[in-house]
């Protein structure tokens, strides 16, 4: 049994790993292969979860080529753990694993539960969602990125309406509907308020940053690639980066709200 030992600065969850024998097990070339568990006790209740790092193994001792794995999963779970407390519920870490372990920014998803698909579903739609909402200009630090989204669109669309004389209508309905590869960053030469073009421009700088580094939420966070960008662009933009990245993950990860 491997029990992996490190320290955190918030409260630390230390799982024994260990292969679930009360499980059928899985027969490979004739020998009998378990599938591989971490177990812990948190605030007196236990908790038996299937790890998301490593499958079937024969015995106890290969845990011990499996070192990197455990050690970036407990990450993993001392993270979502830590950021949620109390309102985390540990039957969601398969599917949040998934979501916080793949790239977040490549492209469209094939299906719903695509697994590159993190910004896809956000209940705040693309960075062009359709909104009935009047444009609001004053943008203070506390608005969220869904009202940046409405700002952003509305921008534009004042930008296509004057330039053609479309009706807005038929941009809203036909045109601007929402950005569905984020992938792009978002042109800034038309937008009027200087608030919103400076945020703009820090999304686009994470977008830069997402593309070029294979951006997940588990390095982010866990890796410490937080303080990369914030070493690469500045403290200003890392402060309004890091508050779109945090509503973007509560708005996906399975937690009480």
């Amino acid at each position: 049994m491997y029990i992996y030992n490190t320290y955190f600065s918030m409260k630390e969850i230390k799982p024994k790993y260990y292969l679930n024998k009360n499980l059928k097990p899985k027969v490979d070339n004739g020998i009998e292969k378990y599938p591989v568990y971490f177990r812990f006790n948190l605030n007196g209740s236990n908790h038996r979860i299937k790890s998301q790092f490593i499958d079937y193994l024969a015995n106890e001792e290969e845990l011990d080529n499996y070192k990197y794995q455990m050690i970036d999963e407990i990450k993993s779970l001392n993270y979502l753990y830590n950021r949620f407390r109390e309102n985390y519920s540990f039957s969601n870490f398969e599917n949040d694993m998934n979501k916080i372990s793949y790239p977040q920014i490549l492209g469209e998803p094939t299906d719903e539960d695509d697994k590159y698909s993190y910004f896809k579903k956000a209940k705040t739609s693309g960075i062009l969602a359709p909104d009935e909402d009047v444009y609001n200009k004053n943008i203070s630090n506390k608005n969220s990125f869904k009202k940046i989204e409405e700002n952003y669109r509305n921008e534009l669309l004042n930008f296509i309406y004057e330039k053609t004389g479309l009706s807005k209508t038929f941009l809203t309905n036909f045109i601007i509907k929402e950005f569905t590869n984020t992938t792009l960053e978002l042109p800034t030469y038309f937008i009027e308020d200087p608030q919103l073009e400076r945020k703009i421009k820090n999304y686009n700088m994470y977008i830069e940053f997402a593309n070029k580094n294979d951006l997940t939420v588990k390095k982010w966070y866990t890796e410490k690639y937080n303080e990369k960008f914030k070493k690469e662009y500045g403290e200003l933009a890392y402060q309004e980066v890091e508050k779109m990245f945090d509503e973007l993950v509560d708005s996906q990860l399975n937690v009480k709200k």
